[in-house]
């Protein structure tokens, strides 16, 4: 089985560049798989949307899995496979515009008609005699969000299995005001013709573009999406048709979450696993797992760490299967029996289950900034304590959109980017504040919600602050874990509005969620600076719009830690 098509399926991108050396291996195909090609599913319009049937010998009815996708069929063809083989007819589709299917014109428009299209589609496949009137769904990134696009009020379904994804299209695209623009860029030259291209030249270069509006012209040519998307910062009516997070109690399927640490969508989705939880007992089935990967369930970064990889195909495909036996099969295998959350605890190198998440058990516990005034780079006095300030205190540097922080690590779309990567080149930066416990004695188990209270000033009338959790490894390594960034103009919500220069705000940044356990003799550290790029886009500083902005400016940041201001980092902490 070609291990390359593995990295498609799961976070459904074409990355034939990547080393398979390191990845789990696939289960074995159960029974033998008749694969019918090129069915036509007629939409309301006309346009006709095209996909393969996977299914065992004979004619069935079967409980039926569908996915579907704008990457092609064959990139889930090893999958669709193992599901045929275990006695599952699987229909796979290519959406609107893509591959085979009709409609769109030549450039491709995503996720507008996710919602008709997949609702007309189950009712299409429930009709089929090869059909025994169970349905499932599954798929990973765009392949999950439409099944959600479809999952509210559809009676039809019967479970659902959405990987590494969300729900609010909003979310996809910024974060708390920041535009998610490495993954953007990246993923629209790759995709906005009617099939991906792969190693797409240009987009690096692009990424320095300005005004924003043109970075798409730069990368690959002319993306109406990417228009749409810079003309909509905030989350505003063009959103709403496209945001299925306040449609979660809506829906009536079995719903089996499943995400990695380092995923783009990882906050996101642990968000909607929290809103279905909040439903109560009445709420249909659901699990929860997160495992240590990033969007395509493995690390090219496994050089710092040796983190769960092993462990994907069985809590990707292993329980996918029992999700789907469960509900579609009505087999009482003990999965809905189970306890509902299964997090990989970094560090520990150990998975945890828990009742609910965030874990109720977990307490927060502050550690606050202090420093000289020195706290620059790795080589400054910058401290977390848990002992509030004594002194009034104050960091400052210079953020110049045209040397912004460079990204390295973290969260990204591609696996060759993304990970547990070594920030001490990072921390050599005079424009990256650094705070660091003294070396753990104890354990310390941080499984939760992480924020950062920052009280900061700049120079600007716009501005944005980030910040890092990293793990230093007694050696000296500084291995990231979690980053969040805020955009200064969006602080007090969707409406823009200017800072006033000098004046000391606080900024509540959001960090997302984790699960790690800092060893023994481990540091605890964070960083602080203005720009983590091409990551985020680069704020320019000067209140300019976003999308048609060119002018830079400098500004001086000024973080506070004292009595009247003390900035701290809020980590949710177990006892054991």
């Amino acid at each position: 089985m070609n291990k390359i098509r593995y990295l498609l399926l799961i976070g459904a991108l074409s990355v034939t560049a990547c080393n398979p050396a390191k990845l789990a291996p696939l289960p074995k195909l159960e029974g033998k798989v008749i694969v019918e090609k090129n069915l036509a599913v007629p939409m309301e319009d006309g346009v006709r949307l095209i996909g393969d049937l996977y299914h065992p010998p004979g004619a069935g009815p079967w409980p039926c899995i569908v996915n579907r996708l704008p990457y092609g069929v064959q990139s889930v063809d090893p999958f669709a496979r193992l599901f045929a083989g275990a006695g599952y007819a699987v229909f796979v589709q290519d959406t609107r515009g893509r591959y085979r299917s009709e409609g769109g014109g030549d450039i491709f428009m995503p996720f507008v008609s996710e919602e008709a299209d997949g609702r007309q589609t189950i009712k299409w496949v429930k009709k089929q005699k090869w059909c025994n009137g169970k349905i499932g769904t599954w798929g990973g990134s765009y392949h999950g969000y439409t099944q959600w696009a479809m999952a509210s009020d559809n009676p039809d379904l019967s479970a659902i299995e959405p990987l590494v994804t969300g729900t609010d299209l909003y979310r996809w695209h910024y974060t708390d005001g920041a535009l998610r623009f490495q993954m953007m860029l990246e993923w629209g030259a790759e995709n906005r013709g009617h099939k991906s291209k792969q190693f797409v030249t240009g987009v690096k270069r692009a990424f320095w573009r300005l005004p924003l509006i043109e970075a798409d012209d730069a990368a690959k040519g002319q993306w109406p999406w990417w228009d749409m998307v810079l003309s909509h910062p905030t989350k505003d009516d063009f959103w709403k048709p496209l945001d299925f997070s306040d449609r979660l109690a809506r829906v009536s399927a079995p719903a089996l979450f499943v995400s990695g640490w380092y995923d783009i969508f990882n906050v996101d989705q642990l968000r909607d696993y929290e809103k279905w939880e909040a439903r109560g007992a009445g709420a249909p089935k659901a699990r929860l797992i997160v495992g240590p990967w990033n969007h395509v369930f493995y690390n090219t970064n496994l050089k710092n760490v040796e983190w769960g990889w092993k462990d994907a195909a069985d809590k990707v495909l292993g329980q996918g299967r029992q999700w789907f036996d469960r509900w579609l099969c009505d087999r009482h295998n003990g999965i809905d029996e189970a306890k509902r959350v299964n997090v990989y605890v970094m560090g520990e190198d150990s998975w945890r289950d828990f009742d609910e998440w965030p874990p109720k058990s977990a307490k927060v516990v502050s550690f606050f900034l202090n420093s000289s005034g020195k706290a620059n780079s790795s080589n400054g006095d910058g401290a977390l304590s848990s002992a509030p300030p004594a002194e009034d205190r104050q960091d400052s540097f210079d953020y110049d959109p045209s040397t912004p922080v460079p990204t390295l690590g973290g969260a990204a779309l591609l696996p060759w980017e993304a990970g547990p990567a070594d920030q001490r080149k990072i921390e050599e930066r005079n424009d990256v504040l650094v705070y660091s416990t003294e070396a753990i004695k104890k354990p310390l188990i941080v499984i939760g919600p992480i924020k950062l209270k920052l009280f900061a000033a700049t120079s600007a009338v716009d501005t944005d602050f980030t910040a890092k959790l990293v793990d230093v490894y007694p050696d000296g390594k500084a291995i990231i874990v979690k980053e969040g960034i805020l955009r200064g103009r969006y602080m007090g919500g969707d409406r823009a509005k200017p800072l006033e220069p000098g004046k000391v705000y606080e900024w509540n940044i959001d960090l997302g969620y984790v699960a790690l356990k800092v060893n023994p003799g481990h540091q605890m550290r964070l960083e602080i600076s203005s720009s983590n790029f091409p990551r985020f886009s680069r704020n320019l500083n000067t209140g300019e719009n976003e999308a048609t902005g060119t002018k830079m400016l400098l500004a001086r940041q000024i973080v506070y830690h004292s009595t009247q201001y003390p900035s701290a980092l809020c980590l949710s902490v177990l006892d054991k």
